[in-house]
């Protein structure tokens, strides 16, 4: 069935092909929920479905690398804009990659192995694909929106922080850490304290950065997603060494 809106969509211009193709992501996605019903034929349930956990993880891993990327190369594109390079301007760029960095460390601490043991393991793999699944869209939605700040950081890093700049400087870094908060839960059973520290952090900085410039602030979002990865690391390497013992 969704086949049938992208291929419609394809045949479209303007307004109608974004609806159909829209109406094509929501059959992908909510099909699944519903356990991919369908009139006649009924639906099924998610212990009925094949669940190649090393498959899955990998594949996600695979999406998140394509988006980081792409993200890298817009904050390229805007640092390439500038007709001559001064140093506030290199330190913009910088600023913008080490966000990248933070978001790569934050996500791939979580190996592709120990994901595919948490679904080929679980009770129910169908469900915790699932799950795992769409947790991934949220972390693409993070990326996206902090590649947006990226720019903003790098072209209007002078500006004061209105609002309009404060949404995706803020809520890039917010998005992505509550998708890999919810992607490391699927995987480990737990939320992770230090996303909710980094949550926090953020929802402080919201409160005065309205006074800052949109270099400071995306400055300061960026030192709140690098401690968050850090304290994660940390965390993970004495849970690792008590095992040991």
């Amino acid at each position: 069935m969704a086949a049938v809106f992208w291929v419609a969509g394809g045949l479209s211009e303007g307004p109608w092909r974004i609806g159909l193709w829209f109406v094509g992501v929501l059959c992908e996605y909510v099909a699944p929920m519903v356990g991919l019903v369908f009139p006649g034929l009924g639906r099924s349930s998610t212990a009925e479905w094949t669940i190649d956990g090393g498959h899955l993880a990998e594949r996600c891993q695979l999406f998140v690398i394509v988006a980081l990327g792409e993200s890298i190369l817009a904050s390229g594109i805007a640092f390439g804009h500038h007709a001559e390079w001064h140093l506030i301007d290199v330190y913009a760029l910088l600023v913008g990659f080490a966000g990248s960095l933070a978001m790569w460390w934050m996500y791939f601490d979580t190996s592709a192995k120990e994901a595919t043991h948490a679904i080929e393991h679980s009770k129910d793999p169908g469900r915790m694909g699932a799950n795992y699944h769409y947790t991934h869209v949220i972390l693409v939605a993070g990326i996206i929106v902090s590649a947006v700040a990226d720019e903003l950081v790098i072209g209007e890093g002078s500006h004061h922080a209105e609002l309009k700049y404060l949404g995706p400087l803020l809520g890039g870094p917010a998005i992505y850490l509550f998708g890999n908060a919810l992607f490391k839960r699927v995987v480990r059973g737990f939320l992770p304290q230090s996303h909710l520290f980094g949550l926090a952090g953020l929802a402080v900085l919201g409160v005065f950065a309205s006074h800052l410039t949109v270099l400071v602030v995306g400055t300061l979002t960026t030192v709140v997603m690098i401690a968050v990865a850090a304290l994660e690391a940390v965390v993970r390497r004495r849970a690792w060494a008590a095992q040991a013992h």
